[in-house]
């Protein structure tokens, strides 16, 4: 392995949907991020659990866990609190968005999302993790 290879910050997606997932996994490669993906709450909260990346990107509905919830898990376990979630979904209703923020989600991106919004979304939570007290 390559010494800068390690520097790479990581980012698990997990989404069912692969007209998303794969352009979305090769955007943040190229953006200089290791990706992680899953396609289900389940194997998501497992590799949260298992490589503790730098930050998640999770949609709401999947088959099994749903976003909401798995947000809500990650957020309460000591290990994994302090990985930032940026919702990444459909639903955009006003409820929607209340119950992410309500699981202590970081941030929520309507689909379709503007590449731009995205990775700055992406970067202002990975900075502001950076800059929390430890």
């Amino acid at each position: 392995m390559r010494g800068d290879e390690q520097l790479k910050p990581t980012v698990l997606i997990v989404d069912d949907e692969e007209d998303v997932v794969k352009p979305l996994a090769f955007r943040m490669s190229v953006q200089g991020f290791d990706v992680l993906l899953e396609p289900d709450g389940e194997l998501g909260y497992q590799t949260a659990m298992e490589r503790r990346p730098d930050i998640i990107l999770l949609d709401i509905m999947m088959p099994g866990i749903d976003g909401i919830t798995l947000c809500k898990i990650l957020k309460e376990k000591e290990e994994t609190r302090h990985i930032p979630i940026l919702m990444l979904t459909a639903k955009t209703l006003i409820g929607d968005v209340e119950r992410a923020f309500a699981a202590d989600a970081d941030d929520y991106i309507a689909k379709p999302f503007e590449w731009d919004e995205l990775f700055g979304k992406v970067h202002r939570a990975l900075a502001r993790r950076a800059a929390a007290p430890a």
